[in-house]
């Protein structure tokens, strides 16, 4: 699976079907504080604490917003009320959905300063992850500890801008597989054998922005949407 640089963000009027072979990552602007009572409205009593138990209000916004969000896609995909989807978790903490099968939605999400990615698909397992590239990172300590030798040794000599753009897309490749694993660990050196049988794509989700898909297949038509935050006010199962 190649890089997906260039490839446009789409705004659909409805959400379309997830067929087996498709994988669809979703942008969702978590800025969108207008609907933040309307996110709040889908989630359910579990979410809604864990919502309250935010000390930063940023942080209650980005959780509901996303959570909300990913509760209408996966009713659409459903076809079920968005809050009736019953989302349970695994022992790593991993959420999923109880619908069984070989077509069954794996789906996985990301978030990262004021956007946030969701991706879906049928059948087989993937992850998603999502980098501002403007923060404070120590890129050389986090370079030196989580990547291989020869990954830390590419960031030297390039100019800062550079490097920070390929720190990031090294960094989101990790994470991503690491995610699509539901290992609960962050990548390290030593754990290169997971990255093993996954195929990776690099995404440019926005401006300064770095993100990554790893799935376990090279050939899944991947489609990239724009999430609609006025869905929330509208679902209408």
């Amino acid at each position: 699976m190649g890089p997906l640089h260039g490839r446009a963000w789409v705004g659909p009027a409805a959400p379309p079907l997830l067929e087996l072979g498709e994988v669809h990552i979703w942008r969702i602007d978590l800025s969108e504080i207008g609907v933040v009572n309307a996110a709040l409205a889908m989630l359910s009593e579990d979410e809604r604490d864990r919502a309250s138990r935010y000390r930063n209000e940023r942080a209650m916004q980005n959780f509901a917003l996303g959570r909300a969000a990913l509760r209408f896609l996966l009713g659409s995909y459903e076809d079920v009320a968005a809050d009736r989807v019953q989302i349970l978790y695994s022992r790593h903490g991993k959420p999923f959905i109880a619908s069984g099968g070989s077509e069954a939605i794996e789906f996985n999400v990301s978030h990262s300063h004021s956007l946030g990615l969701i991706a879906f698909k049928r059948g087989s397992a993937l992850g998603i992850d999502l980098e501002y590239c403007k923060g404070s990172t120590a890129i050389d300590v986090v370079a030196q500890t989580f990547f291989r030798e020869e990954e830390a040794q590419s960031l030297v000599g390039l100019s800062v801008e550079d490097r920070e753009r390929a720190f990031y897309t090294l960094w989101t490749r990790h994470e991503a597989i690491v995610k699509a694993t539901g290992a609960g660990l962050r990548y390290r050196a030593e754990e290169a054998a997971m990255t093993d049988g996954w195929s990776v794509a690099d995404l440019e989700p926005a401006e300064n922005y770095a993100g990554a898909l790893a799935t376990m297949e090279s050939n899944e038509r991947i489609q990239q949407f724009v999430f609609r935050s006025d869905w929330l006010r509208e679902d209408p199962r």
